[in-house]
């Protein structure tokens, strides 16, 4: 059967990169042909709400859809970085080319997993896109997995007045996953049903097998998060940490100014500076996971609702519930030194993650049948 996945491939962005892998690598060990689909990115709803109104007021409904291209060409013309070209040289592992491939002929497509429903936050990259969710697809079937909606909340869709548009979306799908309870409430508000919730495809893909290895740093703790997040307290914390246990601060991915190194690695290269990290300290949902299938003593920094920072509260206080480590949550920065060397039970865990695999392996053989 030829699969169709469509998801967040093309956003540089490490937790994106090897959730598309994984779910590719699920599919396909049940024997399906797998591709990947890409979807227009639109603008966010926000900019959208206010160049609607200028451009109705202005110039009419009919010049709408050409200034909206020349404005996402504007944003995109741009140099593009290291971590980019990286990115970009790891393309060919996911079997996808610099080329898009737009709404093409499949028997099944699957949205997901990652954050496809968040569709009012304010990534330029993203935008709102109503093809993540099924919108004017050529698939026989339609299904989602472990899909989510990130920061978004049922009262931003209702602020916005797309409740309405999402539902018509949703109603159309075959069969809906989730990965969170915040997007499973949403889907049942909106639609009267109450979807499966699945593990990202990380947590149950057994992708810590296809590590690849790199030649070893000298002994580091692992700072994991987007550029320069981490509060100024925060920073001197950890910076005690690893003076106290005489080891270097080694950032990935983002650029924090406090730490002794960092570095900007191939996607495919990512999960082996968590293995070899002695400690890993991290704000993203996907370096608790990273952290989690490499069996390794980390901290999680949870940004708040209210938080200055963009928040991922929902999406990380659930994973931490569902694997059962809430305890990884920094709660207050003296906590940080008992939080790193508490022991962590990763035999407990394993077995969470090999139930949650099953589950995925079910779902999936059943919908793809």
């Amino acid at each position: 059967m030829k699969v169709g996945i469509l998801s967040m491939q093309r956003i540089v962005n490490y937790g994106s990169f090897m959730q598309a892998y994984a779910l590719k690598k699920i599919i396909e060990d049940l024997g399906h042909e797998v591709i990947f689909v890409d979807f227009h990115v639109g603008l966010t709803i926000e900019k959208k709400k206010n160049l609607k109104r200028q451009l109705r007021h202005c110039i009419g409904e009919s010049y709408i859809g050409a200034v909206y291209h020349k404005y996402q060409k504007k944003n995109c013309d741009r140099e593009m970085s290291e971590l980019e070209r990286k990115y970009i040289e790891c393309l060919p592992i996911l079997g996808i080319s610099e080329e898009r491939n737009y709404r093409e002929n499949v028997d099944v497509l699957v949205i997901g997993s990652d954050e496809v429903f968040n569709c009012v936050q304010m990534n330029p990259a993203v935008g709102y896109s109503p093809e993540l969710f099924g919108y004017k697809n050529r698939a026989k079937r339609v299904i989602t997995y472990a899909a989510s909606f990130g920061s978004t909340k049922l009262d931003d869709l209702y602020r916005y007045q797309i409740d309405k548009e999402i539902s018509k979306y949703l109603r159309k799908i075959h069969r809906i996953s989730v990965r969170d309870e915040n997007s499973r409430k949403i889907v049942s508000k909106l639609c009267g049903i109450t979807p499966e919730i699945h593990f990202d495809p990380v947590l149950v893909g057994n992708v810590e097998n296809d590590v690849v290895e790199k030649e070893e740093l000298d002994k580091y703790i692992a700072v994991y998060g987007y550029i320069n997040r981490f509060s100024e307290e925060e920073s001197k914390a950890i910076q005690n940490f690893a003076r106290d246990k005489k080891l270097k601060l080694v950032s990935l991915y983002g650029y924090q100014s406090f730490c002794d190194q960092n570095i900007a690695c191939r996607p495919d290269e990512i999960l082996a500076y968590f293995k070899n990290a002695e400690y890993v300290i991290t704000d993203t949902f996907h370096g608790a996971i990273f952290s989690i299938i490499n069996k390794k003593q980390f901290a999680v920094f949870v940004r708040l609702n209210d938080s200055p920072v963009a928040s991922n509260q929902e999406k990380l206080q659930d994973l931490l519930i569902r694997i059962q480590l809430q305890s990884q949550k920094v709660t207050c920065l003296e906590s940080l030194p008992d939080i790193l060397q508490q022991s962590i039970d990763y035999t407990k865990v394993d077995v969470i993650r090999s139930q949650q695999r099953q589950r995925t392996i079910e779902y999936l053989k059943e919908q793809l049948k």
